[in-house]
């Protein structure tokens, strides 16, 4: 076994140079891993707003929809309202029609009353 002493370093141009070409090497592997890091937060950064972003024009997509729904819901209440008093309308024109209704209907309401007839108008019972 050789002593340690023995194996000496070369001191040269070509030494020099390379290690100066790894010296080289490393930084510029460095500065390419910063780049990377970089373009890769950047493009990161950029989804993380598109998301952002999205998730908010859902957030205000979910909420107009509601309102509409709860409108949709009053509307249909008031034309189911609309259809039955129609229904009624429509019913009473249909009574109009009776000559024995419209008779009814105008001496009862109007206190009509043919020639020579008599009303009398009782108190109704207070209950």
């Amino acid at each position: 076994m050789q002593n340690d002493r023995s194996v000496h370093q070369l001191n040269n141009d070509y030494v020099a140079r390379l290690r100066a070409s790894e010296t080289a090497h490393k930084a510029q592997k460095t500065q390419m891993g910063q780049r990377r890091r970089k373009r890769a937060l950047g493009i990161l950064l950029v989804f993380a707003v598109a998301l952002v972003l999205c998730l908010w024009a859902y957030g205000q997509n979910m909420a107009s929809l509601q309102k509409i729904n709860q409108e949709t819901t009053t509307t249909n209440r008031q034309l189911s309202s609309s259809k039955q008093k129609n229904g009624q309308l429509n019913q009473q024109v249909k009574q109009l029609h009776n000559n024995d209704y419209l008779t009814q209907l105008i001496r009862g309401k109007y206190l009509y009353t043919k020639n020579g007839e008599v009303v009398y108008n009782l108190p109704k019972d207070a209950k």
